[in-house]
């Protein structure tokens, strides 16, 4: 089989033409996924941010809480308490062979 000069240069122009496309299809899929991660970046960012405010909250709440403070809203100190013993058959044990 013999190939003229103008198939030769169509098959060579095909060739080129895929490669550009898979070339600029895996060059927006790259840009794409690092705009992403700095999008999800951000967000890691502000809900550590959140998370650290929240935490800041509990722990001025918490150490604001005196034991006169807790009776004014109706509780009170328990008198009887109770606690569960657990038989050493239903501990955990790590087994290492």
């Amino acid at each position: 089989m013999t190939f003229s000069r103008n198939n030769i240069a169509g098959i060579l122009v095909a060739i080129i033409a895929i490669l550009g496309g898979l070339y600029l299809y895996f060059l927006g899929g790259t840009v794409v996924a690092i705009a992403e991660h700095k999008d999800a970046q951000s967000e890691i960012r502000d809900m550590t941010s959140s998370l650290a405010e929240l935490e800041l909250e509990y722990y001025n709440i918490s150490s604001s809480l005196s034991t006169g403070a807790v009776a004014v809203n109706g509780f009170e100190q328990p008198n009887n308490r109770y606690f569960v013993a657990r038989s050493v058959d239903s501990a955990v044990a790590l087994i290492t062979e």
